[in-house]
Protein backbone atom coordinates (compact mmCIF):
# COMPACT_ATOMS: atom_id res chain seq x y z
CA UNK A 1 0.00 0.00 0.00
CA UNK A 2 1.25 3.46 -0.88
CA UNK A 3 1.38 5.83 2.06
CA UNK A 4 0.14 9.23 0.91
CA UNK A 5 2.10 12.29 2.01
CA UNK A 6 -0.36 14.96 0.82
CA UNK A 7 0.38 18.11 2.78
CA UNK A 8 -2.63 20.13 1.66
CA UNK A 9 -5.38 20.43 -0.89
CA UNK A 10 -7.24 23.27 -2.49
CA UNK A 11 -10.74 22.95 -3.91
CA UNK A 12 -12.14 25.15 -6.69
CA UNK A 13 -15.83 24.95 -7.59
CA UNK A 14 -17.25 25.96 -10.97
CA UNK A 15 -20.66 25.54 -12.59
CA UNK A 16 -20.10 22.06 -14.05
CA UNK A 17 -16.91 20.85 -12.39
CA UNK A 18 -15.10 20.82 -9.08
CA UNK A 19 -11.30 20.92 -9.21
CA UNK A 20 -9.15 19.56 -6.39
CA UNK A 21 -5.52 20.76 -6.39
CA UNK A 22 -3.12 18.43 -4.57
CA UNK A 23 -0.16 19.69 -2.53
CA UNK A 24 -0.04 23.13 -4.18
CA UNK A 25 2.59 24.50 -1.78
CA UNK A 26 4.98 21.62 -2.51
CA UNK A 27 4.54 21.79 -6.28
CA UNK A 28 5.19 25.53 -6.11
CA UNK A 29 8.74 24.65 -5.03
CA UNK A 30 9.29 23.22 -8.53
CA UNK A 31 8.31 26.45 -10.26
CA UNK A 32 11.31 28.38 -11.48
CA UNK A 33 12.83 29.76 -14.68
CA UNK A 34 10.63 28.65 -17.58
CA UNK A 35 7.90 27.59 -15.17
CA UNK A 36 7.13 30.73 -13.20
CA UNK A 37 3.39 31.04 -12.40
CA UNK A 38 2.85 33.94 -14.82
CA UNK A 39 4.45 31.96 -17.67
CA UNK A 40 2.33 28.90 -16.88
CA UNK A 41 -0.80 31.07 -16.88
CA UNK A 42 0.20 32.47 -20.28
CA UNK A 43 0.83 28.97 -21.71
CA UNK A 44 -2.56 27.75 -20.46
CA UNK A 45 -4.57 30.83 -21.48
CA UNK A 46 -8.07 29.56 -22.34
CA UNK A 47 -8.54 31.75 -25.40
CA UNK A 48 -5.24 30.65 -26.94
CA UNK A 49 -5.91 26.99 -26.18
CA UNK A 50 -9.65 26.69 -26.77
CA UNK A 51 -9.39 24.68 -29.97
CA UNK A 52 -6.76 22.29 -28.58
CA UNK A 53 -8.75 21.74 -25.37
CA UNK A 54 -11.86 20.75 -27.30
CA UNK A 55 -9.86 18.17 -29.25
CA UNK A 56 -8.02 16.80 -26.22
CA UNK A 57 -10.90 15.00 -24.51
CA UNK A 58 -12.63 17.17 -21.90
CA UNK A 59 -15.29 18.58 -24.21
CA UNK A 60 -17.56 15.66 -23.27
CA UNK A 61 -17.18 16.30 -19.55
CA UNK A 62 -14.44 13.70 -19.30
CA UNK A 63 -16.72 10.81 -20.29
CA UNK A 64 -14.09 9.48 -22.72
CA UNK A 65 -11.72 8.82 -19.82
CA UNK A 66 -8.60 9.99 -21.65
CA UNK A 67 -7.09 13.43 -21.99
CA UNK A 68 -3.83 14.53 -23.61
CA UNK A 69 -3.25 18.20 -24.27
CA UNK A 70 -0.29 20.24 -25.53
CA UNK A 71 -0.42 23.94 -24.75
CA UNK A 72 -0.60 26.23 -27.76
CA UNK A 73 3.01 27.34 -27.22
CA UNK A 74 4.18 23.70 -26.86
CA UNK A 75 5.72 24.28 -23.42
CA UNK A 76 3.32 22.30 -21.22
CA UNK A 77 1.43 19.01 -21.32
CA UNK A 78 -1.79 18.30 -19.44
CA UNK A 79 -2.49 14.57 -19.31
CA UNK A 80 -4.87 12.16 -17.61
CA UNK A 81 -3.36 9.78 -15.05
CA UNK A 82 -4.45 6.71 -13.13
CA UNK A 83 -5.34 7.10 -9.47
CA UNK A 84 -2.49 4.69 -8.64
CA UNK A 85 -0.03 6.95 -10.50
CA UNK A 86 -1.35 10.00 -8.67
CA UNK A 87 -1.01 8.35 -5.28
CA UNK A 88 2.46 7.09 -6.13
CA UNK A 89 3.71 10.54 -7.12
CA UNK A 90 2.20 12.19 -4.06
CA UNK A 91 3.73 9.53 -1.80
CA UNK A 92 7.27 10.34 -3.02
CA UNK A 93 6.73 14.06 -3.59
CA UNK A 94 9.15 15.35 -0.88
CA UNK A 95 11.95 13.13 -2.24
CA UNK A 96 10.97 14.06 -5.81
CA UNK A 97 11.38 17.78 -5.06
CA UNK A 98 14.65 17.18 -3.20
CA UNK A 99 15.99 15.21 -6.18
CA UNK A 100 15.75 18.24 -8.46
CA UNK A 101 17.56 20.34 -5.87
CA UNK A 102 20.41 17.80 -5.64
CA UNK A 103 20.61 17.09 -9.38
CA UNK A 104 20.78 20.26 -11.52
CA UNK A 105 21.39 18.09 -14.60
CA UNK A 106 18.30 15.92 -14.07
CA UNK A 107 16.56 14.80 -17.26
CA UNK A 108 13.32 13.82 -15.50
CA UNK A 109 10.45 15.68 -17.16
CA UNK A 110 9.09 17.78 -14.32
CA UNK A 111 5.51 17.40 -13.06
CA UNK A 112 4.26 20.83 -12.00
CA UNK A 113 0.87 19.96 -10.55
CA UNK A 114 -1.67 17.20 -9.88
CA UNK A 115 -5.43 17.72 -10.05
CA UNK A 116 -8.71 15.87 -9.67
CA UNK A 117 -11.71 16.99 -11.71
CA UNK A 118 -15.24 15.96 -10.72
CA UNK A 119 -17.79 16.63 -13.46
CA UNK A 120 -21.51 16.69 -12.72
CA UNK A 121 -22.03 14.58 -15.84
CA UNK A 122 -19.51 11.90 -14.78
CA UNK A 123 -19.64 9.79 -11.64
CA UNK A 124 -15.96 8.88 -11.38
CA UNK A 125 -13.39 11.66 -10.76
CA UNK A 126 -10.88 12.52 -13.45
CA UNK A 127 -7.18 12.77 -12.52
CA UNK A 128 -4.76 15.03 -14.41
CA UNK A 129 -1.16 16.15 -14.10
CA UNK A 130 0.59 19.18 -15.55
CA UNK A 131 4.05 18.45 -16.93
CA UNK A 132 6.82 20.24 -18.78
CA UNK A 133 7.11 19.45 -22.47
CA UNK A 134 10.74 18.50 -23.09
CA UNK A 135 10.58 20.44 -26.38
CA UNK A 136 10.32 23.68 -24.37
CA UNK A 137 8.31 25.57 -26.98
CA UNK A 138 9.79 24.09 -30.17
CA UNK A 139 6.99 23.74 -32.79
CA UNK A 140 6.50 20.44 -34.60
CA UNK A 141 7.68 22.04 -37.85
CA UNK A 142 11.20 22.24 -36.39
CA UNK A 143 11.29 18.62 -35.17
CA UNK A 144 13.36 16.33 -37.39
CA UNK A 145 12.97 13.04 -35.49
CA UNK A 146 11.63 11.75 -32.17
CA UNK A 147 12.82 8.59 -30.40
CA UNK A 148 11.44 6.77 -27.35
CA UNK A 149 14.42 4.82 -25.96
CA UNK A 150 14.49 2.23 -23.15
CA UNK A 151 17.63 0.22 -23.90
CA UNK A 152 15.58 -2.85 -24.80
CA UNK A 153 15.80 -4.66 -28.15
CA UNK A 154 12.58 -6.71 -28.04
CA UNK A 155 9.55 -5.19 -29.80
CA UNK A 156 11.34 -1.83 -29.94
CA UNK A 157 10.95 -1.06 -33.63
CA UNK A 158 8.40 1.01 -35.54
CA UNK A 159 9.86 0.93 -39.05
CA UNK A 160 9.05 -2.08 -41.18
CA UNK A 161 11.31 -3.74 -43.71
CA UNK A 162 11.34 -1.71 -46.90
CA UNK A 163 10.09 1.51 -45.28
CA UNK A 164 11.53 4.71 -46.67
CA UNK A 165 13.39 6.44 -43.82
CA UNK A 166 12.73 9.97 -45.06
CA UNK A 167 9.01 9.26 -45.42
CA UNK A 168 8.80 7.79 -41.91
CA UNK A 169 10.59 10.81 -40.44
CA UNK A 170 8.35 13.20 -42.34
CA UNK A 171 5.27 11.48 -40.91
CA UNK A 172 6.49 12.42 -37.45
CA UNK A 173 6.15 8.98 -35.90
CA UNK A 174 7.72 8.36 -32.50
CA UNK A 175 10.45 5.82 -33.24
CA UNK A 176 12.14 3.33 -30.90
CA UNK A 177 15.49 1.79 -30.00
CA UNK A 178 16.11 -0.34 -33.09
CA UNK A 179 14.98 2.50 -35.35
CA UNK A 180 17.48 4.83 -33.64
CA UNK A 181 20.27 2.32 -34.19
CA UNK A 182 19.48 2.14 -37.92
CA UNK A 183 18.90 5.86 -38.55
CA UNK A 184 21.20 7.70 -36.12
CA UNK A 185 23.47 5.11 -34.53
CA UNK A 186 24.73 7.74 -32.10
CA UNK A 187 24.48 11.44 -31.36
CA UNK A 188 27.72 13.42 -31.38
CA UNK A 189 28.03 15.87 -28.50
CA UNK A 190 30.78 17.77 -26.71
CA UNK A 191 32.62 15.96 -23.90
CA UNK A 192 31.17 18.50 -21.43
CA UNK A 193 27.62 17.85 -22.56
CA UNK A 194 28.10 14.10 -22.46
CA UNK A 195 29.52 14.24 -18.95
CA UNK A 196 26.59 16.37 -17.78
CA UNK A 197 24.15 13.88 -19.32
CA UNK A 198 25.93 10.98 -17.63
CA UNK A 199 25.86 12.72 -14.26
CA UNK A 200 22.19 13.60 -14.55
CA UNK A 201 21.03 10.18 -15.74
CA UNK A 202 23.13 8.36 -13.13
CA UNK A 203 21.41 10.24 -10.32
CA UNK A 204 17.99 10.02 -12.00
CA UNK A 205 18.17 6.23 -12.36
CA UNK A 206 19.39 5.87 -8.77
CA UNK A 207 16.30 7.81 -7.70
CA UNK A 208 14.05 5.51 -9.74
CA UNK A 209 15.81 2.44 -8.36
CA UNK A 210 15.29 3.54 -4.75
CA UNK A 211 11.57 3.88 -5.40
CA UNK A 212 11.27 0.64 -7.43
CA UNK A 213 10.23 2.46 -10.61
CA UNK A 214 10.60 0.99 -14.11
CA UNK A 215 9.28 1.43 -17.68
CA UNK A 216 10.65 4.95 -18.02
CA UNK A 217 11.93 6.12 -21.41
CA UNK A 218 14.43 8.61 -22.73
CA UNK A 219 12.55 10.89 -25.11
CA UNK A 220 15.23 12.09 -27.53
CA UNK A 221 14.15 14.69 -30.08
CA UNK A 222 16.33 15.92 -32.95
CA UNK A 223 15.47 19.52 -33.75
CA UNK A 224 16.47 22.43 -35.96
CA UNK A 225 15.26 25.34 -33.81
CA UNK A 226 15.00 28.94 -34.90
CA UNK A 227 17.40 31.33 -33.16
CA UNK A 228 14.61 33.02 -31.19
CA UNK A 229 13.48 29.90 -29.33
CA UNK A 230 16.71 28.03 -28.64
CA UNK A 231 16.93 26.85 -25.05
CA UNK A 232 20.22 26.53 -23.10
CA UNK A 233 19.16 23.05 -22.02
CA UNK A 234 19.24 21.78 -25.61
CA UNK A 235 22.35 19.81 -26.56
CA UNK A 236 24.12 20.98 -29.71
CA UNK A 237 25.23 18.40 -32.26
CA UNK A 238 28.98 18.20 -32.86
CA UNK A 239 28.63 16.04 -35.97
CA UNK A 240 30.16 17.65 -39.09
CA UNK A 241 27.39 19.09 -41.23
CA UNK A 242 24.94 19.29 -38.32
CA UNK A 243 26.04 22.62 -36.86
CA UNK A 244 22.45 23.86 -36.65
CA UNK A 245 21.09 20.64 -35.15
CA UNK A 246 20.22 20.30 -31.47
CA UNK A 247 18.87 17.54 -29.24
CA UNK A 248 16.22 17.70 -26.55
CA UNK A 249 16.38 14.89 -23.98
CA UNK A 250 13.98 14.07 -21.17
CA UNK A 251 12.91 11.06 -19.13
CA UNK A 252 9.18 10.33 -19.28
CA UNK A 253 6.63 7.69 -18.21
CA UNK A 254 8.34 7.02 -14.88
CA UNK A 255 5.32 6.44 -12.60
CA UNK A 256 5.30 2.64 -12.87
CA UNK A 257 6.12 0.47 -9.86
CA UNK A 258 7.78 -2.88 -10.30
CA UNK A 259 4.86 -4.71 -8.72
CA UNK A 260 3.37 -8.21 -8.85
CA UNK A 261 1.63 -7.50 -12.14
CA UNK A 262 4.88 -6.40 -13.78
CA UNK A 263 6.77 -9.41 -12.38
CA UNK A 264 4.17 -11.74 -13.85
CA UNK A 265 4.24 -9.91 -17.17
CA UNK A 266 8.02 -10.33 -17.30
CA UNK A 267 7.85 -14.06 -16.60
CA UNK A 268 5.28 -14.59 -19.34
CA UNK A 269 7.48 -12.79 -21.88
CA UNK A 270 10.58 -14.74 -20.80
CA UNK A 271 8.74 -18.06 -21.10
CA UNK A 272 7.33 -17.06 -24.51
CA UNK A 273 10.82 -16.18 -25.76
CA UNK A 274 12.34 -19.39 -24.30
CA UNK A 275 15.29 -17.28 -23.16
CA UNK A 276 15.89 -16.26 -19.54
CA UNK A 277 18.27 -13.48 -20.64
CA UNK A 278 16.08 -11.98 -23.37
CA UNK A 279 16.37 -8.17 -23.37
CA UNK A 280 12.69 -7.34 -22.90
CA UNK A 281 11.60 -3.93 -21.65
CA UNK A 282 10.48 -5.08 -18.20
CA UNK A 283 13.35 -5.70 -15.78
CA UNK A 284 13.92 -5.47 -12.03
CA UNK A 285 14.60 -1.84 -10.97
CA UNK A 286 18.41 -2.26 -10.50
CA UNK A 287 18.82 -4.02 -13.85
CA UNK A 288 16.52 -1.53 -15.59
CA UNK A 289 18.57 1.38 -14.19
CA UNK A 290 21.92 -0.16 -15.22
CA UNK A 291 20.67 -0.90 -18.73
CA UNK A 292 19.34 2.64 -19.07
CA UNK A 293 22.69 4.15 -18.09
CA UNK A 294 24.56 1.79 -20.42
CA UNK A 295 22.24 2.90 -23.22
CA UNK A 296 23.17 6.54 -22.64
CA UNK A 297 26.88 5.70 -22.95
CA UNK A 298 26.19 3.74 -26.10
CA UNK A 299 24.13 6.35 -27.95
CA UNK A 300 26.35 9.36 -27.17
CA UNK A 301 29.74 9.96 -28.74
CA UNK A 302 31.95 12.76 -27.32
CA UNK A 303 33.48 14.97 -30.01
CA UNK A 304 35.54 18.12 -29.56
CA UNK A 305 34.63 20.68 -32.22
CA UNK A 306 36.70 23.82 -32.76
CA UNK A 307 33.86 25.48 -34.66
CA UNK A 308 31.30 25.31 -31.89
CA UNK A 309 31.52 28.14 -29.41
CA UNK A 310 28.24 27.63 -27.57
CA UNK A 311 28.17 24.86 -25.00
CA UNK A 312 24.77 24.01 -23.61
CA UNK A 313 26.16 23.34 -20.13
CA UNK A 314 27.42 26.90 -19.70
CA UNK A 315 23.98 28.24 -18.87
CA UNK A 316 22.91 25.42 -16.58
CA UNK A 317 22.77 26.15 -12.89
CA UNK A 318 26.30 25.91 -11.49
CA UNK A 319 26.72 24.23 -8.13
CA UNK A 320 28.91 21.55 -6.55
CA UNK A 321 27.71 18.09 -7.50
CA UNK A 322 27.14 15.50 -4.76
CA UNK A 323 29.32 12.41 -4.79
CA UNK A 324 28.21 9.95 -7.44
CA UNK A 325 27.82 6.19 -7.00
CA UNK A 326 30.17 3.83 -8.78
CA UNK A 327 29.49 3.73 -12.54
CA UNK A 328 27.89 0.66 -14.04
CA UNK A 329 30.13 -2.24 -14.96
CA UNK A 330 32.12 -1.69 -18.10
CA UNK A 331 31.49 2.07 -18.20
CA UNK A 332 34.20 4.73 -17.83
CA UNK A 333 34.58 6.50 -14.50
CA UNK A 334 32.31 9.49 -14.08
CA UNK A 335 34.10 12.71 -13.19
CA UNK A 336 32.61 15.49 -11.14
CA UNK A 337 32.19 18.28 -13.67
CA UNK A 338 30.15 21.02 -12.07
CA UNK A 339 32.45 23.87 -11.06
CA UNK A 340 32.03 25.77 -7.83
CA UNK A 341 31.70 29.46 -8.67
CA UNK A 342 30.95 30.61 -5.17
Amino acid sequence: MIKNKITGQRRLTFEDVTVKVFSPAQFNELLSGDFLPNLIAKSLDLKRNQSALLKAGLADGGRGGEFFFFSEDNRLILKSMKESERDLLLSILPEYIEHYERNPHSLIAKVLGVFELKFKSREAPFNLFLMQNTLMGIPKSQVLATYDLKGSTVAREVMKKGDDVNKVLKEGKVLKDLDFSKIEGSIYVSPEDREALVQGVTMDTDFFKRHCLIDYSLLLTKINPSESIKNPKFIQSEKPGEEEIYFSLGIIDYLQLYNTKKKLEKQIKVITALDADVNISIQEPPKYADRFRDMLYRITTPVRSSTTSRKSTENLEQRPAPALPNPVSGSPKIAEIVPNNS
